[in-house]
Parts: C-alpha cells; sequence; structure tokens
C-alpha cells in the first residue's frame, strides 16, 4: 500500500470523529432511569454503531489496514450483544463499557510493545480487539510509530537526519529550526497531517519515542509513547508522564506514555525539554557501569 499526506489525513480526521463519537454515546444517569428510557440508549446504540462501522469502512477502503471480512466479523459480534440487551435488568453502562469504551490492559500492553519504530512489524494487534476503542488504538498505534509509512511523505525540509513531512505549521516549523544540536537522536521525522495536527519520531530516544501534538485555539495538547524505558527513574520526572509498564527489575524493558496542555508560547521550551530528558541506551546503568 502506498500512502500519501492525503490519506494520512483522512484518517486521523477519521480517527477524531470517531473519538466524538465514542463521547457523544457515554450513557447518563436518564439513560439507565427506565426500561423506556434503555429502549432510547439502545436505538441510539444501533444508529452510532452503524456509523462506527461505516467510518472503520472507511480505513479500509483508503488504507487497507484492515479488511471488510474482519470488519464484518466484528461488527456482527457488537450487533449480537446489543440485541442481547434486556431492558428490564440490564445496565446500560456495562453495554458502552463492554462494547464501545473499554480498553484491555493486557491488550493495551501487547499494542505498545509491538507497534514500534524503526522494527519490522508484525501486523496490526486487532486478534484481540472487542470494543471500538481497543480496535482504534490499535489502527491509530500501528499508524503513528510506524516510520515506513512517514518515509512514504516526502520531506519539504531536511537538515541532516531532520526531516520535516506533510503540512507546514507555525509550531511544527520552530521544533524543526530547534531540533539540531538539541537532542541525541540519530533520526528525526516530523510528519504534519494538517495546520494544527503533527506527529514526530525520534530515533534513539526509548528507542523510537513519538510525540504527538493538536492545536486547539491558544492551547496545545501533546501526548508521547516511549516504547523502551532505559532508565526508569529519568522516566519518573517527564513532563506529564502518566503511565509506566516496567517489565524487568533494571527499569530498562517496558514503555510509557504522558500528555500535557501547553500554551503556544511554552510549546516549544516545554518539549524541547521533554525531548532532552527522554533517557537513551547510554543512560541505561549496566552501560553506563562498564563502558564509561
Amino acid at each position: 500500500m502506498v500512502y500519501n499526506i492525503e490519506i494520512l489525513s483522512k484518517f486521523f480526521e477519521i480517527d477524531l470523529k470517531i473519538k466524538k463519537l465514542l463521547m457523544e454515546l457515554a450513557p447518563n444517569s436518564y439513560d439507565n432511569s427506565s426500561p423506556n428510557a434503555k429502549m432510547k440508549y439502545i436505538d441510539k446504540v444501533v444508529d452510532y454503531t452503524k456509523a462506527f462501522k461505516r467510518y472503520f469502512t472507511i480505513i479500509s477502503d483508503t488504507m487497507a489496514l484492515i479488511d471488510k471480512k474482519y470488519i464484518k466479523k466484528f461488527f456482527l459480534n457488537i450487533e449480537n450483544e446489543i440485541y442481547k440487551f434486556d431492558y428490564r435488568y440490564d445496565n446500560v453502562n456495562d453495554i458502552y463499557k463492554n462494547l464501545f469504551a473499554d480498553m484491555s490492559p493486557a491488550l493495551v500492553n501487547e499494542i505498545n510493545e509491538t507497534n514500534v519504530g524503526y522494527t519490522i512489524f508484525n501486523g496490526i494487534s486487532t486478534k484481540n480487539c472487542r470494543t471500538i476503542n481497543e480496535l482504534l488504538h490499535a489502527l491509530h498505534s500501528f499508524v503513528i510509530n510506524n516510520d515506513y509509512i512517514y518515509n512514504m511523505i516526502p520531506p519539504i525540509k531536511t537538515n541532516g537526519d531532520i526531516k520535516l513531512r506533510g503540512y507546514n505549521s507555525i509550531l511544527a516549523e520552530q521544533l524543526f529550526d530547534s531540533l539540531p544540536n538539541n537532542t541525541e537522536a540519530s533520526y528525526i521525522d516530523i510528519l504534519g497531517l494538517s495546520p494544527t495536527h503533527f506527529i514526530v519520531m525520534f530515533r534513539d530516544l526509548g528507542h523510537a519515542t513519538t510525540i504527538e501534538v493538536t492545536e486547539e485555539n491558544d492551547k496545545v495538547f501533546v501526548s508521547y509513547f516511549i516504547p523502551k524505558l532505559c532508565n526508569v527513574e529519568m522516566i519518573k520526572k517527564l513532563k506529564g508522564i502518566n503511565k509506566i509498564k516496567n517489565s524487568d527489575n533494571d527499569g530498562v524493558i517496558g514503555w510509557a506514555t504522558g500528555d500535557y496542555i501547553v500554551t503556544k508560547e511554552e510549546f516549544l521550551r516545554e518539549t524541547m525539554n521533554l525531548i532532552q530528558m527522554i533517557p537513551t541506551d547510554e543512560d541505561i546503568e549496566a552501560y553506563k557501569k562498564y563502558y564509561r
């Protein structure tokens, strides 16, 4: 499959639409207050399920990330569970959680250990997806951590091993101009998906750290994924760190995620601080002990 910036932009546009639908579908106290209220909520669930199926079909048509047979089977399971709902006894919160919103910790761990930049991917981790949120997370993670996809987009600016691709923006260009001599990453790809949304991959920072940046008015939302800890004590000090999965006793193997919100004026300073604090293999305690 050959990707271009229009295809990638379409994917993230649909990604955002699905996330908004998930938020809209979240039940309130009224939705569970009576059999009649539950019936109305289930009608809404049926309509939204059709919309989710339509969006994932578009992803299949434009990016070939999942085939239509998989989509048909996936949504058939969801539809069967909806039809089992008993308006007298069942709780609408359970159907929302179990079919749409839940994220299995085991699946998240599987995805984060599989979708790592600058490695050979073993495919998209959709086999164990049971909810809309899980399927979307699997696809999003595959795209955002895939340097093969990045490299299909021609660079619009290059400075050594730092490349700016796709749509340009003020913040993306500020970051591009600030990175030389300010990071230990060997390769850096900045991929602009729209004038207000870009992603960055850094080779050798936590193996292949990815940062996703979204502008909204004066606010900038930053999220990051670090696929290799290298030094868990350094990871703990990162701005916005919210989850650390440590898979060994040395604080090296595992992954971490984080996010934070800053103003446009704060973005460059705070994000450069983050980048400079992400550990590399040289920060592994065993490395420092034996090779320094």
